[in-house]
């Protein structure tokens, strides 16, 4: 059930990308310039996010310690989200719920 769900709602996400896509992004006339400015842009955006495997290294090669992306576990999402684990804040919250078990 739950695959359904995520399913459809990947292909109604994916329809609506493609209805902003016709209707608010600008197409050159020549079709080669708009594909190597999603490439170019999309390259970018995975860079950022440190998602793109030739950005990262063979994926044999990533370690991750709390198993958070076993794809990408260099994400900028998992780091941040290690490096927050580490502050005295969230260890303080984490003892507490342990005390109250």
């Amino acid at each position: 059930m739950f695959e359904i769900l995520i399913s459809n709602l990947s292909i109604i996400t994916w329809r609506g990308y493609w209805l902003l896509y016709d209707e608010y992004i600008y197409i050159y006339d020549d079709y080669y310039k708009t594909y190597l400015v999603f490439y170019i842009v999309s390259f970018l955006f995975l860079s950022i996010i440190q998602t793109a495997s030739s950005v990262n290294g063979p994926l044999s090669n990533m370690d991750d310690e709390n198993n958070f992306y076993p794809l990408y576990p260099h994400c900028y999402l998992s780091i941040v989200q290690r490096k927050f684990s580490q502050l005295k804040f969230f260890k303080e919250k984490i003892q507490e719920e342990d005390t109250k078990l």
